[in-house]
């Protein structure tokens, strides 16, 4: 018997449990007190509809009531005097199993917990019901909405303090270098980093001085480096786990749709381990669409792929670009992904957003190429306007002139991007018709700033409302007497069209 004296003592405590439940339920069946309990016809309250524990423990004697009790109280736990959201969920009951507590407090489906304290709420905290589709759903004309984003985090030897107003559409690239904190605010914005401060995402707040919306709860998508895929499940069923966790009232992202916009229809049936590393980037990004998100992070979706990788994956992200309404949060340290994907960037800085804005301006800024190095350029949007059949080129239009191009087989009238780096952009005062540079623009000197080196000074070049930057050395810009608002020649060595 001494070996079995913990059954016997989950047998009493049983025994104990089973006549407090037998007594509520033969209270609970008196019709007298059953008739304030019935629930409405249909379309009436959803809150009226639960019947009173409190009522129902009436005749369950006193240690039953307190058992009860103490057993409700462990399930709405106080935390930083507010009700947490997702109370049912088991991260938020360390040591307790949730699944074992009262079922009358268990939110329904479709069910919220209010986040406000509860002091001085009418309500007292008590469930209310969700219209299907509160989550995604968005009047006409919010879709242009900012993103208002507000963090300050401290370690050691760190601090994150920005405070940024981003775009509700398109491709944002927070950009930096390593260690810059540009994953530490991706962090913050998906709630893995609790830092203080203030988040809003297309009116919704997710996080202020009093209220942190739980990271499950977000409607985000996250892509890593690493491609997080369930190595036992198939491509097909990775992505149907992803549908799982919205309604299918609120998807705005078919199955189908996505498969197609990421060229994965061949690879529903393989395991992770069966694709290639691009392969299981592109069904992780689906995967995240799937999830019907109102913002889409990616932190360096492409850096643990080679080059020929990643020239594979680039045409699909622009694919998503041109098809989806959703805002994307695209961080990376490499140039060419950041020209060739974005419409706005934030650079970062030890910690800090040293500047913000449209991409096509703040990369004309001649105080930002020294943090681009060799990278220094400009990006340019156009159209195709004529394509050249015996040479093999392509006229691009821009507001600002024209350039010539290889002819990659875009169609008349199609939109392109070009960039231009700051080494392959020299100044004339005068036209060069004797020289085998094709491309060469009337301009005006807007700006001299002095470059990273001594020797170099980085000139910023109006050409009509756009602007390139050419990397001179210092002699040559005394040479030429170059100054604010003197008409010069810009020389453009090299374009590449990149989009």
């Amino acid at each position: 018997m001494g070996r079995h004296w913990p059954v016997a003592l989950h047998l009493l405590g049983s025994r104990r449990r089973l006549g407090v439940l037998f007594a509520a339920v033969c209270r609970a069946t008196d019709p007298e007190r059953l008739r304030g309990y019935r629930r409405p016809a249909a379309g009436g309250g959803g809150d009226t509809a639960r019947l009173p524990a409190r009522r129902l423990l009436h005749g369950c004697g006193a240690a039953g009531q307190a058992r009860l009790h103490d057993r409700r109280r462990a399930r709405l736990r106080a935390h930083r005097r507010r009700i947490r959201r997702g109370a049912d969920d088991r991260r938020q009951h360390p040591g307790k199993d949730a699944r074992r507590l009262g079922a009358d407090l268990r939110p329904r489906r479709g069910a919220r917990i209010r986040q406000r304290p509860l002091a001085g709420r009418p309500d007292g905290g008590v469930l209310l019901p969700r219209a299907a589709g509160a989550l995604h759903a968005q009047p006409d004309g919010e879709a242009q909405v900012s993103i208002e984003a507000r963090f300050r985090l401290e370690r050691a030897g760190f601090a994150l303090d920005v405070d940024l107003v981003l775009p509700g559409h398109g491709v944002t690239a927070i950009f930096g270098h390593s260690g810059s904190g540009k994953t530490t605010l991706l962090r913050c914005i998906a709630g893995l980093e609790r830092a203080p401060g203030t988040l809003t995402v297309k009116s919704q707040p997710w996080q202020d001085a009093s209220f942190f919306m739980p990271v499950h709860q977000r409607p985000l998508g996250y892509v890593f480096q690493e491609a997080s895929l369930f190595p036992h499940l198939t491509a097909q069923r990775n992505l149907e786990y992803g549908m799982k966790r919205v309604p299918a009232t609120e998807r705005r992202v078919a199955m189908d749709q996505a498969i197609a916009l990421l060229g994965i229809g061949h690879l529903l049936d393989r395991l992770p381990d069966q694709l290639s590393g691009g392969e299981r980037q592109r069904v992780a990004i689906a995967r995240a669409l799937l999830t019907s998100p109102k913002l889409l992070l990616m932190d360096e979706p492409l850096a643990a792929l080679d080059l020929a990788r990643k020239n594979e994956i680039l045409p699909y992200l622009e694919h998503l670009h041109d098809e989806l309404e959703i805002p994307v949060l695209y961080v990376s340290h490499a140039p060419d992904e950041v020209a060739r994907l974005a419409d706005h960037i934030v650079v970062m800085e030890g910690g800090r957003a040293v500047a913000q804005g449209a991409l096509t301006e703040t990369l004309a800024r001649v105080d930002l190429p020294i943090r681009l190095g060799e990278d220094a350029g400009v990006v340019l949007d156009g159209r195709i306007a004529e394509r050249d059949g015996n040479w093999h080129l392509a006229r691009v239009e821009f507001d600002g002139g024209s350039l010539w191009v290889r002819d990659t087989g875009h169609a008349l009238d199609h939109h392109v991007r070009v960039r231009i780096l700051a080494r392959d952009v020299s100044v004339a005062l005068e036209p060069q018709h004797d020289s085998s540079i094709l491309n060469c623009l009337p301009a005006e000197v807007a700006e001299i700033a002095a470059d990273a080196h001594p020797a170099l000074a980085l000139v910023k070049l109006k050409l009509g409302k756009s602007a390139v930057v050419a990397r001179l050395t210092h002699r040559s810009a005394c040479g030429l007497d170059l100054k604010p608002g003197l008409p010069v020649y810009a020389q453009i060595k090299a374009v590449a069209l990149i989009g």
